[in-house]
């Protein structure tokens, strides 16, 4: 299991779909979507990578190492799901916008950068040989920037 992380990451994940709830934050909503999307690719890569490691047998001959390619698209297609239901949920956002309280957004994007800065290094050493855990770091790296994004957009309104 890679150690406590993805229950920070879900711990952050309850946080903001929290915070998102109580501001109607369509964004906040979002993005604990994607985040739970984040744990969900945590655990499918780490699985991945411990398939990986099995040889081959009689009935998987060539072993188990394609399974951190499947683990990858199966990623990419729960996050497509995710962007799905943003894209239908936003033209209703468009059409009737609330007011969105800055400080509880801050808040919500410095669990985030706390999240999403503690969770790449586990993936940090195996990425020389692993495209699986190259992109688990890359996604966790840019979660972390666009939550710094966040906090410099939303203290500017505080």
């Amino acid at each position: 299991m890679p150690g406590n992380r993805w229950r920070l990451n879900t711990a952050y994940v309850v946080v903001e779909a929290t915070a998102g709830l109580l501001t109607g934050s369509l964004a906040l909503l979002a993005n604990a979507a994607h985040s739970l999307t984040d744990v969900a690719g945590l655990l499918i890569a780490w699985s991945a990578a411990v398939l990986a490691t099995r040889v081959g047998s009689a009935t998987h001959t060539f072993g188990w190492g394609r399974a951190t390619i499947f683990a990858a698209m199966l990623n990419a297609v729960a996050i497509l799901i995710g962007a799905v239901v943003v894209i239908w949920e936003a033209p209703h956002r468009f059409q009737s916008p609330g007011d969105i309280p800055a400080l509880a957004v801050l808040l919500a994007a410095l669990a985030g950068v706390g999240a999403n800065t503690s969770s790449a290094p586990q993936f940090v050493r195996p990425q020389k040989v692993d495209q699986n855990a190259k992109g688990a770091v890359l996604h966790t790296a840019a979660d972390a920037t666009a939550s710094w994004a966040v906090v410099v957009a939303a203290s500017r309104s505080c």
